[in-house]
């Protein structure tokens, strides 16, 4: 095949393939959706105060101490009944809603944002991701999701709002700018 012509047509686009010059194919073509990509956006009603007292104890054991590490925004999540509740809560629905199989979370930890804090852009090694919201004063940073040649998608943080997403999509949250703490739980999950 040696061209491929294109010329409007009547409300779609008509694409003609010419071999050698010659008219061999023709079509109608319309747009087809690709790539787009799932991003699961619900809410769960939990006890709030204490699962923000629960991450507020483990808020100096740091993932990373190193400051300019891309973990040092990350602290400790260690076992608590309603972090439990919130993992199997949200993997209910992301099988309700995509039909998929059992889910393994692999990975637990807390973001606890002062001001002036941010994450920048990242992706996850697993199957999805996410992020539940403790504590999000008026000036927390959004999260962000970005892909070539595309606009990017802010969603603001919201008390008591998840937020589940494919692991490769790439993403990074605003500068908080509040005077209190801008608290969420981030998780992994598997395929199993």
């Amino acid at each position: 095949i040696k061209h491929i012509v294109a010329a409007k047509g009547v409300g779609k686009t008509q694409l003609t393939w010419y071999t050698e010059g010659l008219r061999t194919l023709f079509f109608m073509a319309h747009v087809l959706p690709c790539f787009t990509i799932p991003i699961l956006i619900g809410s769960l009603d939990i006890d709030l105060q204490e699962l923000k007292d629960h991450l507020l104890k483990y808020k100096d054991d740091r993932i990373d101490d190193n400051i300019l590490a891309s973990k040092f925004e990350d602290s400790e999540c260690p076992y608590h009944p309603l972090v439990e509740e919130l993992i199997t809560s949200v993997c209910d629905v992301v099988r309700q809603k995509t039909e998929c199989g059992p889910l393994d979370c692999n990975r637990i930890w807390s973001h606890i944002h002062e001001k002036n804090m941010s994450t920048e852009w990242h992706t996850h090694q697993t199957d999805l991701a996410g992020v539940f919201y403790v504590s999000t004063p008026k000036d927390s940073g959004s999260l962000v999701f970005r892909r070539p040649d595309q606009e990017p998608v802010v969603i603001p943080p919201q008390e008591g709002l998840f937020v589940v997403f494919p692991g490769w999509v790439e993403h990074k949250v605003t500068r908080t700018y509040s005077e209190d703490l801008r608290m969420s739980i981030s998780f992994n999950l598997n395929y199993e």
